[in-house]
């Protein structure tokens, strides 16, 4: 005798949205208070003396977590949070990704881009690149200046992030940029 098969409950587009967009929202949330909370002394990685007990706020998981996307992308990992934050907007709005690939992947060239714009600009020593694009940056800043000059590996790694800010974001760009030259120009009557 056959047993008739239970079938799982499948749970509506509109609650698989809400579920996504607490995940994003606790994950960045969870990034988002690791990265400020950063101490160098809570992980050997950064130091040969680690304190005994982790002070950042997310606790051992948080400072290693927190340290990896500080030395891989510097200031940049701060996008992160900001991106999952916007991500879970929109899924709560009921509005997911239609090209999960494609956004991935914007945003992993965003990533690279602004790391490299961090580390090319400002103070040129190899520790202050570091610290401003990550290990990430220094790589794709170097490999912009010998290939583009600065003032191109500039202009190419504005437009590669703000397209790709485009595409990982879905945001619109015309109104802001419209209203910040309205701003010069009311500003300079």
């Amino acid at each position: 005798m056959a047993r008739a098969r239970r079938r799982l409950p499948t749970l509506s587009p509109q609650r698989r949205n809400e579920i996504g967009g607490v995940l994003l929202l606790a994950g960045s949330l969870f990034l988002l208070m690791s990265l400020l909370s950063l101490d160098p002394d809570d992980s050997a990685f950064f130091t040969s003396h680690p304190s005994p007990q982790a002070r950042n706020l997310c606790g051992v998981v948080g400072a290693w977590v927190a340290g990896l996307v500080r030395i891989t992308l510097g200031w940049t990992g701060y996008l992160l949070p900001l991106l999952g934050f916007l991500w879970a907007v929109s899924r709560f709005n009921g509005r997911p990704s239609h090209r999960p690939l494609l956004r991935g992947l914007s945003t992993l060239l965003l990533l690279i881009s602004a790391s490299g714009l961090l580390s090319i600009v400002w103070v040129q020593d190899q520790p202050a690149r570091i610290l401003r694009g990550g290990v990430v940056g220094l790589m794709a800043g170097d490999q912009s200046l010998q290939y583009f000059g600065w003032w191109g590996a500039v202009v190419v790694l504005l437009t590669l992030g703000l397209l790709c800010l485009l595409l990982s974001t879905e945001l619109v760009v015309w109104p802001f940029l419209r209203a910040g030259g309205e701003g010069m120009v009311q500003g300079s009557r």
